[in-house]
């Protein structure tokens, strides 16, 4: 683990001017799992770096490899799985879409045994479900539906990346070059 990463997430939410309190509502993470990934106890996973991001008005992208920033040395531990994952709910979030379930994250369930609380399974199955963020409405789906769906987009998006691709001239990169932002 990176030892600058968690003094990085705590520069950048002060650049933006949020305490920890704030930071850790609109990131949907508990304060507790927010002083752990600032003071480097703990690395967040690729799910809860979505959320820092997304509360921070940032792509994955933007938040990771912020130039003058030591995060963009988490670029090494990400797998391919974990960057589709991030590609795929960053297109269903673009779409309106969140992906949500019932199931305590590991951190969280980390955190609160570390608490002293004793975790029992009910015997009940983990919910998952797609919610409409403008329609709050919410549809119960399975894992399995997930996955498919995220290799389904993941494929279509490599398909038309090489058909694209497969009909276009061959140049030599500029020198002066730009990144393309689509979030706006």
């Amino acid at each position: 683990m990176d030892p600058q990463f968690g003094m990085q997430i705590r520069k950048m939410r002060k650049s933006f001017g949020l305490t920890q309190a704030e930071f850790a509502q609109k990131s949907g993470i508990s304060m507790m799992s927010l002083r752990r990934y600032e003071t480097n106890e703990r690395q967040p996973t690729m799910q809860i770096i979505t959320r820092m991001a997304a509360a921070l008005g940032l792509t994955v992208g933007e938040f990771l490899w912020n130039e003058g920033s030591n995060l963009h040395r988490l670029r090494a531990p990400l797998s391919n799985e974990m960057l589709k994952r991030v590609g795929f709910q960053d297109i269903l979030s673009y779409l309106g879409y969140e992906i949500e379930t019932t199931e305590i994250p590991e951190d969280e369930q980390v955190g609160l045994i570390n608490a002293g609380y004793e975790l029992e399974d009910d015997g009940s199955p983990d919910i998952v479900w797609i919610r409409d963020i403008k329609g709050e409405k919410c549809y119960q789906v399975t894992w399995e539906q997930i996955h498919t769906l995220n290799d389904e987009i993941c494929n279509f998006s490599e398909f038309m990346a090489k058909k694209l691709i497969s009909s276009s001239k061959v140049i030599k990169r500029p020198n002066q070059h730009y990144a393309v932002n689509f979030s706006d």
